[in-house]
């Protein structure tokens, strides 16, 4: 017995036209339940990227009131520190030193 074995000639037509076909064929062929699971994953992909926006503009008001606290926080610490050196002043002008 005698086996015959052939090889396809492989060329870049080939592979483009039976490669684009098969893609091709794939989408029109989709099954139920792999179109199914396609929109379910696109939903979710849509969901969690509402999500990430939402993350982002809260992170952002939180980053603006950070700063706003922290200016308010180098107010006071200034203001406490002009308190203080008043005070000793006073305190020297009355003799207390």
């Amino acid at each position: 017995m005698i086996i015959k074995i052939v090889y396809p000639i492989l060329t870049i037509e080939n592979f483009l036209l039976f490669g684009f076909q098969k893609s091709i064929k794939d989408e029109k062929t989709m099954t139920k339940p792999r179109q199914y699971t396609k929109e379910k994953n696109e939903m979710f992909m849509r969901s969690i990227e509402g999500e990430l926006e939402q993350l982002h503009g809260t992170i952002h008001n939180t980053n603006n009131q950070l700063s706003r606290t922290n200016q308010e926080l180098r107010i006071i610490k200034w203001a406490i520190i002009a308190i203080v050196i008043l005070l000793g002043l006073i305190a020297i002008k009355l003799g207390a030193f």
